[in-house]
């Protein structure tokens, strides 16, 4: 059973290759059925060696690029959206409904309908050995320093130190992992 899995990955993988100049992947790369791939407008995507995606998980690279670092896990229905940069290092736990977006509308004039106002970017940075809880929410602009945790259903508006675990809405500081 395994093998047909790895058999309708690969056929996914490199469908979605063809279909996308922008899209590559490395050796060792798993992503279930559902996974939906989505490369325009010069967008990159990058999934690199033994990276993992579970089933109804969404990767949209519109103008910008989304680089998925090695070892990586994406939960289950995650959505990892890119119109600027979105960079996940190595090692991560990225846990089920996961939403990672690097923009946001503009609502500035009240006389023009928010969806007429476009948006504005910023690149999002998480770093290595991070594990991001269920249904946790980081928005553009933030960094996340590596071997840090954020609570599950946090939503994440200010960069994240090194080792520090992150909770509530927005989030705050709860603790520092230590060293041993």
């Amino acid at each position: 059973m395994r093998l047909f899995n790895v058999a309708g990955s690969m056929f996914r993988l490199y469908s979605y290759s063809f279909a996308y100049q922008g899209f590559s992947f490395e050796k060792g790369v798993y992503i279930e059925r559902g996974v939906r791939i989505k490369v325009t407008d010069n967008g990159r995507i990058k999934l690199c060696e033994n990276v993992s995606i579970e089933r109804n998980s969404t990767l949209v690279a519109k103008y910008g690029t989304i680089l998925i670092g090695s070892n990586t896990f994406i939960g289950e229905g995650s959505i990892i959206v890119a119109n600027s940069s979105v960079s996940i290092g190595p090692d991560c736990l990225i846990a089920a409904g996961v939403t990672i977006r690097d923009q946001d509308h503009r609502l500035e004039d009240v006389t023009i309908p928010v969806r007429q106002q476009g948006t504005f970017t910023a690149s999002i940075y998480i770093g290595s050995d991070v594990w991001v809880g269920a249904k946790a929410t980081i928005l553009k602009g933030v960094k996340l320093g590596d071997q840090s945790v954020v609570g599950a259903n946090s939503v994440v508006t200010k960069d994240v130190l090194t080792r520090d675990i992150v909770g509530g809405v927005p989030s705050k500081v709860l603790k520092s992992r230590q060293e041993g």
